[in-house]
């Protein structure tokens, strides 16, 4: 039982941590773009600690049974945060939508990219953009956003490890709904991690008109759920 208890308390301090992070990063403006948001209350279910079972609730994709081969078989702890080993290539899902105002558009670009095409509409309509646009790395940022309060809140990424490209394809305009779809492309064991593995990534950036407006390769390193055994 002792070993049980411990099992425990170790998913505890990691819902703990993840529904912190959500509970920082997710507010009215999560809420106002429709993102699934954590709705974890990580103190409530620390000082519950029902013995053998933590349920972590999240809006989204109902708990998963996790399984210690460690500890008795008897031990479910259904949670629902997404580990290394729930990736699978071809995997796809989508997230979204948020809007993009001119004001937005030149709020970014004045602290980040100060370029006339993305400042002022009637320098825009001289340039090759032929009208107010966003930023490529404002269009980054969204997809950004999108992504974690998609997934990345309820999971165990650790940090991105690089971007093979990231390729604009179309002008994000006033009023556009940016949404974004996702698809692994490739999921791989880490060589100096044994916790850890990487997922690759395809996000693809969308508007309402079905336009990708947005493409980046991204590889992303998330916890495993079960450490890789250690080599003979």
């Amino acid at each position: 039982m002792e070993q049980v208890a411990q099992f425990e308390h170790s998913i505890l301090l990691v819902s703990a941590r993840w529904a912190r992070i959500a509970a920082a990063l997710t507010g009215d403006d999560a809420s106002r773009n429709g993102q699934h948001r954590s709705i974890m209350n990580a103190a409530d279910t620390a000082r519950s600690r029902a013995r053998g079972q933590c349920t972590l609730k999240i809006d989204g994709p109902g708990t998963q049974i996790i399984k210690n081969p460690a500890f008795s078989p008897s031990v479910r702890i259904p949670v629902s945060v997404l580990f290394w080993e729930d990736f699978a290539a071809g995997q796809a899902a989508e997230y979204g939508p948020l809007t993009i105002s001119a004001d937005d558009i030149t709020t970014f670009a004045r602290e980040f990219d100060p370029q006339p095409m993305h400042l002022d509409e009637a320098a825009a309509r001289e340039s090759m953009l032929g009208g107010l646009a966003a930023s490529g790395w404002h269009t980054c940022a969204i997809m950004m956003r999108l992504i974690t309060d998609g997934f990345l809140l309820r999971s165990t990424f650790m940090g991105g490890a690089g971007c093979d490209e990231i390729r604009w394809l179309a002008p994000v305009r006033p009023g556009d709904a940016l949404r974004v779809r996702s698809r692994v492309l490739e999921v791989r064991e880490s060589r100096t991690r044994a916790d850890a593995g990487f997922v690759k990534f395809l996000f693809e950036v969308m508007n309402a008109d079905e336009v990708c407006v947005m493409t980046a390769i991204v590889h992303l390193l998330f916890g495993r759920r079960e450490p890789m055994p250690a080599s003979a």
